[in-house]
């Protein structure tokens, strides 16, 4: 080994080595507590009871979102006070909510492209291992059983998340960050998605378009009638499904679904990826073509010729194998 190698490791190892004991000596010393307690002194548990209203919008740049369903019969707002400063603006008039981001308490405390410091570490440490809520989130609960005649959400750089909400129109928008919905019924909706993942669990949907730009997409046990999904960069997986008059596209990404079942006409089509299907029933009639890889299709998916259930498939670049 060279001389200068071996002064640097050593080096390198003297410098670690002292860390590790100037590390133990804060611990003991009680720095670690004194961040854990200063955490918790600049977050500050709110919670806001609100009237009525049936239109939702809410439109925020760096705080994650959540609407769940709550036992009580009045709808309530909880979020985090930063430093004794609201990081929301809301009003509720006529039967409509909104929510905006106060920016000039969010843009100090929140900022998700940045190097991490101390502080975001303890925290981060908090959530993961103590069960600690997330003070950048916001939370809307509503009483079981509402239904909102519209609702607009657009997060910038954050999650957003339903659970359990009737919905006749809504506009969901998520530039960077993940999407989860669980329990919904939209009756007409609107889905995009830039750069994250979408989930969709137990849920319902009429009219809708789904974009995912960039991102996989994962439904799990739902009903999709008149819809259409466009996964731009991104993996597809669907399981246990009802669809009917829709169609999906694939840019580039592998489509797997398993216990699905067709109604009406749709056409499902993928430009680079594999597709495999695995139908819960045959009364549909497939017809299916690659371009430029190997497709195969069960005889009992091509038996029922006079179905008024069909289904096309379509793959440029990738297999296809429906059973």
């Amino acid at each position: 080994m060279k001389r200068w190698k071996k002064i640097v490791l050593i080096a390198g190892l003297c410098l670690s080595f002292s860390g590790a004991i100037l590390l133990q000596i804060g611990y003991k010393a009680g720095g670690f507590q004194s961040m854990v307690d200063k955490n918790k002194g600049d977050f500050i548990l709110q919670e806001e009871k609100l009237t009525s209203f049936n239109n939702l919008e809410a439109d925020l740049d760096r705080l994650d979102i959540s609407i769940k369903e709550t036992d009580a019969k009045q709808a309530y707002l909880s979020y985090y006070n930063v430093k004794n400063q609201s990081p929301l603006k809301l009003t509720n008039r006529k039967g409509k909510l909104r929510l905006t981001e106060n920016k000039k308490v969010t843009s100090v405390y929140k900022n998700r492209i940045h190097l991490l410091s101390i502080s975001d570490l303890i925290l981060w440490l908090q959530q993961s291992f103590a069960d600690q809520p997330n003070p950048y989130q916001a939370v809307l609960y509503l009483p079981k059983g509402s239904e909102l005649t519209s609702c607009s959400l657009s997060v910038n750089s954050g999650d957003l998340k339903l659970a359990n909400l009737t919905v006749d129109n809504c506009s969901l928008e998520v530039k960077n960050g993940d999407l989860s919905i669980s329990g919904n019924s939209f009756k007409k909706s609107e889905v995009l998605v830039s750069n994250g993942d979408f989930k969709a669990a137990d849920c319902q949907f009429q009219n809708g378009t789904f974009i995912i730009s960039n991102g996989d997409s994962r439904l799990n046990s739902v009903t999709m009638k008149n819809c259409s999904l466009e996964s731009g960069n991104g993996d597809v997986k669907i399981n246990e499904a009802i669809v009917s008059d829709s169609k999906l596209h694939l840019n580039d990404g592998d489509l797997k679904a398993e216990e699905i079942s067709f109604k009406g006409i749709n056409d499902i089509s993928n430009q680079n990826g594999d597709s495999k299907f695995e139908l819960s029933s045959y009364n549909v009639f497939v017809t299916a073509q690659s371009q430029n890889g190997d497709c195969s299709v069960s005889s009992q998916a091509t038996a029922d010729y006079k179905s008024d259930n069909r289904l096309t498939l379509f793959s440029v670049n990738g297999d296809l194998k429906v059973r």
